[in-house]
């Protein structure tokens, strides 16, 4: 056994206890952490080589600051993806560490795959902090983390002490999951209930005990939730860089606009409605097209994963039917951006949110999706739900959209028949010249050094 692999193995046989004191998580949440850590450790991975040559690439850089990032996995969460992008362009080096699926290529200056392995993640934190290079700590590390990975942070800082962790959080637990309404998401096997209550206790110390976290949610619910936090946040908008930006295409005169796309999260007919009743969408395809209007759809599956055919097989077969609907994979955002720009006139945020929905209706009302900034960058006036109460105000106070209730469906041809559909393109390129990543950088950046 080489000194890495023991120094893994050791960790691994003490890690859980020691992080759930950490986390001051409950015994069955304990036994849940163990649990993964045992699935996902996956000790036999680890190659001292790689990371000899990982550390020697890292030290190799001539840049006078370091920025590194720790990341679960690309795909629905491209806010790291857009600080790389600019930072590289700056001229600022980085160093992606990726937990699943691999980083993606061009972003960042070097990278770690970890495939999946705890591990490895852990032996690549160790060789990273133990180069003790300067300007690599000159800055707090930045974590991707939340859900099932929200511990991460308290992983760290477990098993490299003296590095500062801030972690962005996409989503709350405490506003995702309706109180009360546990139990569906155990019923429908999203989660389990040890699961939910580690998740719980690992956004506490996100709170508490990080150098400092992000988090995208607004509101009273969001304000309640960080009610005495003791760790510094920052709010942060998933806007892409300036450079993804694509200009509204000018249309034909008489252009009718009837192209309509939805970009993210889709889920098979066999889904929990009171889990994922949202994003069954199939129905909102049908009564669209139906309606006359083209639908397309990419997919959220990063391609290699999971084929599209298996996980959304039923937008594969109905993409069958002659009803005017489309069915694509995923693309990384710069292409999606590109893709939606010259061939759709509207971005989708139009749900049927059915009553036994338990998703919590503050997360609903407080979030904010990376993909309406993307269907923005895409030049793409937006419909969108007034359930999606801030994103809604969004579209509504600055004229990029139509805001429409399922109930109203009926009434979306006369709607678009009638907008002034030029000017919601010139006030869609208004609003691309304030929400590009570039706008919000220096804050986030900035928060990231004060909390190192």
């Amino acid at each position: 056994m080489s000194a890495v692999d023991g120094m893994i193995g050791r960790t691994h046989a003490t890690i859980g206890p020691r992080l759930a004191q950490r986390l001051e998580c409950g015994r069955a949440a304990q036994a849940y952490l163990e649990r993964l850590l045992g699935i996902r450790w996956q000790a036999d991975g680890v190659d001292e080589p790689e990371l000899q040559a990982f550390a020697s690439r890292v030290v190799a850089m001539s840049s006078d600051a370091v920025q590194v990032f720790v990341v679960v996995h690309h795909g629905n969460f491209p806010h790291v993806e857009y600080l790389a992008a600019v930072l590289r362009a700056r001229g600022s080096a980085t160093v992606g560490i990726y937990l699943q699926s691999s980083p993606p290529a061009g972003v960042f200056s070097v990278s770690f795959d970890c495939h999946g392995s705890l591990a490895r993640l852990v032996a690549a934190a160790r060789a990273l902090a133990a180069i003790r290079r300067p300007q690599t700590l000159a800055s707090a590390w930045y974590l991707q983390a939340h859900g099932r990975w929200c511990f991460l942070a308290a992983l760290l800082d477990e098993v490299v002490p003296g590095v500062r962790v801030v972690q962005e959080l996409w989503d709350w637990m405490d506003l995702f999951v309706a109180p009360g309404c546990d139990h569906e998401f155990v019923r429908a096997r999203v989660f389990e209930q040890e699961e939910l209550d580690l998740m719980r206790a690992a956004e506490e110390y996100a709170r508490h005990r990080t150098a400092g976290f992000l988090y995208k949610n607004r509101g009273e619910a969001m304000d309640r939730l960080l009610a005495g936090a003791r760790a510094p946040g920052q709010p942060f908008l998933p806007c892409p860089p300036a450079s993804w930006v694509r200009s509204p295409r000018a249309r034909e005169r008489g252009h009718q606009p009837s192209r309509l796309v939805h970009a993210g999260q889709l889920k098979n007919a066999d889904a929990s409605n009171a889990v994922f009743g949202d994003i069954k969408y199939h129905g909102v395809v049908r009564r669209l097209c139906s309606l006359g209007f083209s639908v397309t759809a990419y997919g959220s599956v990063i391609p290699g994963d999971r084929s599209a055919a298996e996980f959304h097989r039923d937008y594969v077969r109905l993409a069958e039917e002659p009803i005017g609907f489309t069915f694509h994979e995923r693309l990384p955002v710069r292409r999606l951006i590109e893709q939606l720009n010259a061939r759709y006139d509207f971005g989708l945020l139009f749900y049927r949110f059915p009553a036994e929905l338990c998703v919590g209706r503050e997360h609903l009302e407080s979030t904010i999706a990376s993909k309406l900034f993307t269907y923005l960058a895409a030049g793409l006036p937006v419909i969108v739900s007034p359930e999606l109460q801030r994103m809604a105000a969004f579209v509504r106070d600055r004229g990029v959209g139509i805001v429409l209730t399922w109930s109203e469906v009926e009434r979306l041809p006369e709607l678009v028949r009638q907008c002034d559909y030029p000017r919601l393109c010139e006030r869609v390129g208004e609003v691309q010249q304030t929400h590009h990543l570039e706008q919000f950088v220096e804050g986030t950046l900035s928060f990231v050094k004060r909390c190192a």
